[in-house]
């Protein structure tokens, strides 16, 4: 159920506005890329492997990355180039690796949309940064799947009029 939920999210993603990047593996990622690409959008996928034998061989699924990324040097490089070149970061969920994802957006100052429901670390990573203290305060809005994609590009056009 979470991954159907995952597609329609992707699905509700305005093609138009954005091009949704992502880690290239499977679960939530794959399926939100699977939805947007039903509806013409547009994927770019940073692979963790160091081409694309390696990332099929890795176990990573190749289908809905219209364009694919390799040889970053290892997983942590492929998080943080995946960061920096995102305008908005949004967590499903997740786990170990999306957990250091937001931790380097929270250092690259990058806003975030994490998305209620899905299991993982995405719902209590607020809960650990009320732990932290972070200066200056990240910019995170926790919202329900059905408002995540307004919340993704009220956020992008932010960021856009930043740069």
């Amino acid at each position: 159920q979470a991954i159907e939920s995952a597609r329609r999210l992707g699905a509700m993603l305005p093609p138009d506005k954005m091009v949704v990047l992502t880690g290239a593996c499977g679960g939530f990622p794959d399926a939100l890329a699977a939805g947007f690409r039903s509806h013409g959008g547009h994927v770019v996928g940073f692979s963790p492997g160091s081409d694309l034998e390696d990332h099929i061989a890795g176990g990573s699924p190749v289908g809905n990355c219209d364009e694919m990324l390799f040889g970053f040097g290892g997983l942590i490089e492929r998080q943080v180039a995946l960061v920096r070149r995102a305008s908005v970061v949004l967590a499903l969920g997740g786990n170990v690796g999306t957990l250091s994802e937001l931790c380097i957006a929270v250092k690259m100052r990058k806003p975030m949309v994490i998305v209620e429901g899905f299991p993982g670390i995405g719902p209590r990573f607020l809960g650990l940064l009320d732990q932290l203290d972070c200066y200056p305060p990240p910019r995170i809005r926790m919202v329900a799947a059905e408002d995540a994609a307004s919340a993704v590009t009220v956020f992008a056009a932010a960021s856009a009029q930043e740069s």
